[in-house]
């Protein structure tokens, strides 16, 4: 009994250890993730403009398209 009550510091120390890393490495995976948020949303919003242009083009060109069927036809 007494060695088992003489290893519990060293055991508490152990764990405490394991604590402290984890806690660093939890510390350093929510600043990448933070960082590759805000990544994310610069993209999102890249994306978004692309998308908006990529529409507008397509409504010209639709409307090009029809004018020139329009007047092709003669209406």
């Amino acid at each position: 009994n007494f060695l088992k009550v003489a290893s519990l510091p060293k055991n508490a120390g152990e764990m405490l250890d394991n604590i402290e890393l984890n806690v660093m490495h939890t510390v350093d995976h929510v600043e990448k993730a933070r960082d590759e948020t805000k990544r994310a949303v610069k993209y999102q919003g890249q994306a978004r403009k692309k998308l908006i242009i990529i529409i507008v083009i397509v409504v010209v060109l639709l409307g090009i398209l029809a004018l020139i069927i329009g007047l092709s036809v003669g209406l």
